[in-house]
């Protein structure tokens, strides 16, 4: 089905309470954790402090690549969940000549022509400043998101 590092569509309400009934967000996020309630259950303070919220046995911790934020979801409370199979990349830097992997950095990219674009007008930034500042670095993008 989906485990940690695969990118989710889905939509969820915006407001997840029981008895309200909430428009639904798209929402598009790679998945981080899942926590299983059956195994690892909630603590009695955490249900006490919303008991109104509607929770199901599935909570999935994700980064919302719209947002770039991380967020927390309900399985149960999804609708029209798809596993997507999209590239995921960052930005990066890193010495050719090194041994030492390179430093991420930025937002988590998709395959979208906007997200593209922005990459490679930074990418060509970077190295510019790269080139002038006689650093023998060069930026790249980098693959991430656990084989997604």
């Amino acid at each position: 089905m989906f485990s940690v590092g695969s990118v989710l569509n889905f939509s969820y309400p915006a407001v997840n309470r029981m008895g309200k009934l909430t428009r639904l967000a798209s929402r598009r996020v790679v998945i981080r954790s899942i926590r299983d309630l059956d195994d690892r259950p909630l603590d009695p303070r955490t249900v006490r402090l919303r008991p109104d919220l509607r929770r199901g046995r599935l909570l999935i911790q994700a980064v919302d690549l719209e947002r770039q934020e991380w967020r927390q979801f309900y399985f149960d409370s999804m609708r029209s969940v798809r596993v997507c199979q999209v590239p995921l990349v960052r930005i990066g830097v890193y010495d050719p000549t090194g041994s030492h992997g390179p430093r991420l950095m930025g937002p988590i990219l998709t395959d979208s022509r906007a997200d593209q674009a922005r990459a490679m007008e930074c990418i060509a930034r970077m190295n510019q400043w790269l080139r002038h500042a006689g650093r023998g670095e060069v930026a790249r993008l980098f693959a991430v998101g656990g084989g997604v």
